[in-house]
């Protein structure tokens, strides 16, 4: 939760610094700061068969993933952009039960920060 906070104070921040100085940025594309915000949701399903010993046994599956992810572009120069975002995920997988498999379910979630810079051949 620490690294959320921090992550969108420091998008806070930049935000209000790459507006103010984005008139002078004219050649650079992205010569405003800009804030995306996107949705991911998938999912999945199919079978999973085991076999051993000439004997099988199948189960169905269902995946599914969901993610939200901000992010921001801001324009320091003519030809370079700094980048960064900031997404929370969760993901989930079952596997049904059989006579002969166990029921499975696995349940996981987290949060990624990315960083980065474009560079524009404007010159």
């Amino acid at each position: 939760m620490r690294i959320q906070i921090l992550g969108l104070g420091l998008l806070s921040i930049v935000l209000v610094a790459g507006t103010a100085v984005a008139a002078e940025y004219d050649r650079n594309p992205d010569r405003f700061t800009s804030l995306g915000l996107t949705l991911n949701l998938t999912g999945s399903s199919g079978d999973t068969t085991l076999s051993s010993g000439g004997l099988s046994a199948s189960q169905d599956t269902a995946s599914g993933f969901a993610g939200v992810e901000v992010d921001v572009r801001v324009p320091v120069s003519q030809s370079v952009t700094l980048s960064g975002a900031l997404a929370v995920f969760g993901s989930g997988s079952e596997a049904d039960e059989t006579a002969a498999l166990f029921k499975q379910e696995v349940n996981e979630g987290g949060v990624s920060l990315t960083v980065g810079m474009r560079y524009y051949f404007n010159q």
